[in-house]
């Protein structure tokens, strides 16, 4: 008990961040079985999950939690932590039967309780699905070590129930049985004597070989569909993706990261140790990604060390490696990747440990303190720091809670249309592509429609739309929207930049390609900027401003283009953009005019005096940061300090800033300062800089 307090209590510290997370459409797929069943619980229970999956235990136990808990997200979240508490208290009572050594079970129960997969297990509410599956394996095994011991019937009856139950888990939860197989046969049946001991377990394993044909034979009768009819789901076999999967199992292990190098740190989790290193000592010309492969060199030399010293014990590892092997290679054959897939290998992983250092010496055992420490520390660390695909998906569906939940709960409605640049995504997020009924059930109105629709299909909502049939915009703060108020089309204000040195391009991405800053007004969601007819990539900040990535193929010769932006509002005006020369390029900026109806005006300067030799807004470089409040500027107006030009930032037509070198500070005097555009120049004040300082 002082053991899984301690480490529950650590498991709570280590993901507090996981508790803000709220509901995801996926944790109510088993209440739309549910509903889908005429509000039958058994009927719900013996259904197929997404159409390609069998998971009734799954079922059958998430209805009796929300039957139970209010829906309130923080209740879930404690719900999967109070069970990942238990496992912990399962997993030590299981290894007191498998080791001798005190020390060897803590730090195998250690290993597995700082493990940063408790994040997403706990934050993710649907994760109590690999919760409760850990859960009955555990219990499972511990009542047949129990029988192993005893021989009692109630143990051996009640192993038999609780392996039942973990083989209707989910569709590979059938595997359990190669685990128990494995003890049975390690702690039961030498190998000299298979032949006249090995007879009567078969017998006393029937059973489960019996559950494990009634569960197919269950699920080929109730699945229509099985899981080759998806893209994502298909059992295939690839290599990169075994070698891929299983470099972030093994780096898992250790709170490491180390696929991040290459692919999207939202699926894997930040680094832990290894960014906190360089964020302390940049000077000492660490990369977090070096701290990171020797961390993860080390974790491999350590767990090869440890078993070779366990070597000795040869079957009773075999536990360890079938718990992994049963439970991660299934994972193998899908092109999906989760966390949350390593929770039951990551538990067999601590027993390995466990039955490793109970058979090693001191001079292994040392070792493995420490580097507890540092695995802790980095999961603290990188549960801080991570983003995963999920918390960013349950950041974006908190946000109807107040606006729409509180709002609306209780009041009659007949439909909700949600409409959003990204319809598709908040269809998963809201409902898991349909089967997930949160909205409803939030709402405590199951019978409520709920859609998805892209702004491109708002005249749908023509006359569809009163007091029973709402519409939220998502992309504008989970607003309401009122399709009689269509929104202006809109405006291109302006071209950061408008002319691109061919060859050469403008703040190049990875890619290739060259990313330009759009200035506008009345842009909505879904905005798109278009080149000659072209639809570019396109990012929306906000309604006046957006950024564009034009193919690298356009920018390798000269040629003149067409820019304007499309959006359901309709179109915005042309402007041109031009790839050519150096000299080109230069000739264009000092040939422009600021527009007659809107003259260059300058404004106010910040600051518009100092101190010679003392500088003001002071950047890395030594150089002094200003500010220009004017009016009209369009992209392309820079700031003139005595006659010299400024590198200057454009920050819209009322704001420019710029850098002044620190030579142009150091005497005193009085020197103009006014706003240029190609041949208009503006209004000119006075920048102030008097006597030295004083000593």
């Amino acid at each position: 008990m002082l053991v899984t307090l301690l480490f529950g209590g650590l498991m709570l510290w280590m993901t507090l961040p996981a508790f803000d997370a709220y509901f995801l459409g996926e944790d109510f797929i088993y209440l739309g079985q549910y509903r889908a069943a005429g509000d039958s619980y058994w009927s719900g229970v013996w259904r197929a999950t997404d159409g390609i999956f069998f998971r009734p235990v799954f079922c059958a136990v998430n209805l009796i939690w929300m039957a139970i808990l209010p829906l309130d997200p923080w209740a879930h979240h404690v719900r999967n932590l109070a069970g990942s508490v238990l496992a912990i208290l399962l997993l030590q009572r299981m290894l007191m039967r498998l080791t001798i050594s005190r020390f060897a079970r803590v730090i195998g129960v250690g290993l597995f309780a700082v493990s940063k997969i408790h994040l997403t297990n706990i934050g993710y509410i649907n994760c109590n699905d690999s919760v409760v599956s850990l859960l009955l394996l555990l219990a499972a095994v511990l009542f047949w070590l129990r029988y192993l011991d005893t021989k009692r019937t109630r143990n051996y009856l009640g192993a038999l129930g609780l392996s039942t139950l973990a083989i209707f888990t989910k569709d590979y939860g059938l595997v359990a049985v190669a685990v128990i197989a494995a003890i049975v046969v390690i702690r039961e049946i030498p190998l000299r004597e298979w032949k006249r001991r090995g007879g009567p377990w078969l017998i006393r394993l029937a059973p489960l070989v019996g559950m494990v044909v009634v569960y197919l034979g269950l699920r080929s009768t109730i699945v229509t569909r099985s899981p080759t009819t998806s893209v994502v789901y298909s059992p295939k076999l690839l290599w990169d993706q075994t070698l891929h999967k299983s470099a972030v199992f093994a780096s898992g292990l250790g709170n490491l990261s180390m696929t991040t190098l290459n692919t999207d740190p939202a699926t894997t989790g930040a680094y832990g140790v290894s960014d906190w290193l360089v964020e302390r000592y940049p000077d000492r010309q660490w990369t977090a990604e070096t701290i990171e492969r020797w961390q993860f060199i080390g974790l491999l030399v350590l767990s090869a060390a440890t078993i070779y010293a366990a070597r000795k014990a040869r079957g009773a590892l075999l536990i360890g490696a079938v718990w992994i092997a049963a439970y991660f290679s299934p994972t193998l054959l899908t092109r999906n990747l989760q966390m949350y897939y390593m929770y039951e290998p990551m538990a067999g992983a601590a027993v390995l440990l466990a039955i490793c250092l109970d058979r090693s010496g001191w001079s292994v055992r040392s070792l493995w303190a420490p580097a507890l420490i540092l695995i802790g520390f980095n999961g603290f660390l990188t549960n801080q720091a991570s983003l995963y695909h999920w918390q960013f998906a349950a950041r974006g569906t908190a946000q109807i809670k107040a606006p729409v939940i509180d709002t609306y709960r209780g009041k009659p409605l007949e439909s909700i249309t949600f409409l959003s640049a990204n319809p598709e995504h908040w269809r998963w997020a809201l409902a898991a592509g349909g089967i997930g009924p949160m909205v409803p059930e939030l709402l405590y109105q199951p019978a409520l429609d709920v859609r998805f629709i892209g702004y491109e299909s708002v005249d749908y909502l023509k006359g569809r739309v009163d007091d029973g049939n709402i519409v939220i915009d998502i992309d504008n703060g989970m607003a309401l929207y009122d399709p009689a108020q269509k929104p202006p089309p809109p405006v291109l204000v302006g071209l950061e930049p408008d002319f691109i040195v061919m060859g050469v391009g403008c703040n190049v991405q990875a890619s290739g390609d060259s990313a330009i800053a759009i200035r506008a007004q009345h842009a909505v969601p879904a905005t798109i900027v278009t080149l000659d007819g072209r639809p570019l990539a396109t990012t929306r900040a906000s309604d006046t401003y957006l950024t564009a990535l034009i193919p690298k193929e356009l920018v390798a010769a000269q040629g003149r283009y067409t820019v304007h932006l499309s959006s359901w509002t309709g179109e915005s005006n042309s402007v041109e953009l031009v790839v050519g020369t150096e000299a080109q390029r230069g000739e264009r900026e000092s040939e422009r005019v600021q527009p007659a109806d809107r003259p260059l005006r300058l404004i106010q300067m910040h600051p518009s005096q100092t101190e010679a030799g003392a500088g003001f807004n002071i950047q890395p470089n030594g150089f002094s940061a200003i500010g220009i409040e004017c009016e009209n500027a369009l992209p392309g107006t820079e700031i003139v300090f005595d006659g010299a030009p400024l590198t200057t930032s454009y920050g819209g037509e009322q704001m420019l800033t710029a850098v002044i070198p620190a030579a142009m500070l150091e005497q005193p005097g009085v020197y103009q300062v006014f706003l240029r555009y190609g041949r208009s120049q503006s209004n000119s004040l006075v920048f102030t800089v008097t006597g030295a300082m004083g000593p």
